[in-house]
């Protein structure tokens, strides 16, 4: 009984303690507090970052992260956490904080028009070693072509065939043969194993993980920002969406473009993919 009480009262007193820390509302809290983070923490970014307003960028975003912590910074706020807290309660805290890392951005602004199929528009940077992927956040500026033979659905998402697919995909080692370059969209090389034969790298899409994401307004008249945030569900990650349950270190991330019938067309203006990693799971004791 005694023990349920502390851990709920470190709950609800813990947020309190670290606003207070962040922002000086107490200066001897600070004080205190100070000695005990790494001098490689930089205290003072993370008070800037945090008292800096935040600003809707080129997508309207406004819940996009202006600061994440580096694979150290995560690291050493758990260690820190780990001399007041339980394993269980600092693995919690830093889930729930979206304490992760920003570990690649890429944006493309090239304008396609999309018609009749599906076209890859943009690819994301590699998932790190040694890192959890934790959320994709995608940025999409488009719009369909304009009209449809169904008014009743102008302005709704209701029977829009211009949409976004994302999925996973993954290097993987096969036996080289000259028709597989032509083949695939992605990439092709040859390496050199260690017994001295060739073998062919390719990227492929990794199965169950390809998903609609986003819809186009239907018979939109202006170009419209999309916000999708494709985030880890807690343990044991059941809900989680295939993108991220099937994630592997080394796995890019696709953004596809699609108009699935005669007359549908994607316009796409520009996109984003943000990849969120964490750090922070360490020795098996303390992963999920």
């Amino acid at each position: 009984m005694a023990t349920a009480f502390g851990i709920i009262c470190v709950i609800l007193i813990f947020p309190l303690l670290v606003y207070a820390f962040v922002f000086d509302r107490i200066p001897l809290l600070s004080t205190l507090l100070s000695p005990l983070l790494s001098r490689r923490i930089n205290v003072k970014a993370i008070k800037a970052a945090a008292l800096r307003r935040r600003r809707p960028d080129s997508y309207g975003d406004e819940d996009r992260p202006i600061w994440s912590p580096s694979s150290l910074e995560q690291l050493e706020t758990r260690t820190l956490l780990l001399r007041l807290l339980p394993p269980e309660l600092v693995l919690d805290i830093l889930f729930l904080a979206s304490y992760h890392t920003l570990t690649g951005s890429t944006q493309s602004v090239r304008q396609w028009v999309v018609t009749q199929r599906s076209r890859p528009y943009l690819v994301s940077s590699p998932i790190p070693k040694g890192g959890r992927l934790e959320e994709i956040r995608i940025a999409i500026k488009s719009k369909d072509q304009g009209w449809s033979s169904y008014p009743e659905d102008y302005g709704t998402y209701n029977n829009s065939n211009s949409f976004f697919q994302a999925f996973l995909l993954r290097p993987t080692v096969i036996p080289p043969a000259p028709e597989t370059s032509r083949s695939n969209p992605w990439s092709f090389s040859l390496s050199s194993s260690m017994d001295g034969t060739l073998k062919a790298s390719v990227d492929m899409e990794v199965a169950k993980s390809r998903e609609i994401i986003q819809f186009n307004v239907h018979a939109g008249q202006f170009l419209k920002n999309h916000i999708i945030s494709i985030r880890r569900d807690r343990p044991p990650f059941v809900n989680s969406f295939p993108l991220i349950r099937e994630a592997q270190p080394g796995d890019r991330v696709i953004l596809e473009a699609t108009a699935r019938y005669p007359g549908w067309e994607n316009r796409v203006a520009a996109a984003r993919i943000d990849v969120f990693v964490s750090y922070y799971h360490g020795p098996p004791e303390l992963r999920f």
